[in-house]
């Protein structure tokens, strides 16, 4: 019984991700459930972002409690957003950072921001000391640049069960 719960759970927050991220329309059109036509949606989005001169490759992948963004882009350097998700302090919850594990590349999109949109305090903190944003209360942010390729694993302190990684690559 659990299992369904944390499955329609990474289900929700899958859609949710896709429809923040343009993929999916509701209204006019139907939500496109066939992976050809997700690869269809896709192209079309990168064609509507090649006709205003940036080029994005946003690539998201699911398993059951895991999320993984990669984004890369050409022009003006973009700032990375990671939510945490309403629910998350709940150890009942798959809640917790949304993506919870980024792939960023220096000088591209280097610059991470971890927002609260929980009604508890979190953390964003690094586990080797590279970064910690200290007390995140309700509807506050956190930005840090990384400025050093490598992996940084992070948690919140106050929730064990959080956490996520950020993975930096140099640049090409």
């Amino acid at each position: 019984m659990r299992r369904s719960f944390v499955t329609t759970g990474v289900v929700a927050v899958v859609l949710i991700v896709a429809l923040a991220a343009g993929y999916l329309e509701l209204g006019s059109r139907q939500a496109r459930t066939s992976s050809s036509t997700n690869a269809e949606s896709s192209r079309e989005s990168s064609k509507s972002l090649v006709a205003t001169s940036t080029s994005t490759t946003l690539t998201s992948t699911s398993t059951t409690s895991r999320t993984t963004t990669t984004s890369t882009q050409q022009g003006p350097i973009k700032n990375v957003n990671v939510t945490i998700l309403k629910g998350a302090a709940s150890n009942m919850s798959s809640a917790g950072f949304s993506p919870d594990n980024i792939n960023v590349v220096l000088g591209v999109n280097n610059t991470v921001t971890w927002t609260n949109d929980d009604r508890s305090p979190h953390t964003a903190s690094s586990m080797g000391g590279a970064f910690n944003s200290g007390n995140l209360n309700p509807g506050m942010s956190y930005t840090f640049t990384f400025t050093a390729p490598g992996t940084y694993p992070y948690s919140c302190a106050y929730h064990g069960w959080m956490h996520g990684t950020v993975v930096v690559k140099p640049s090409t």
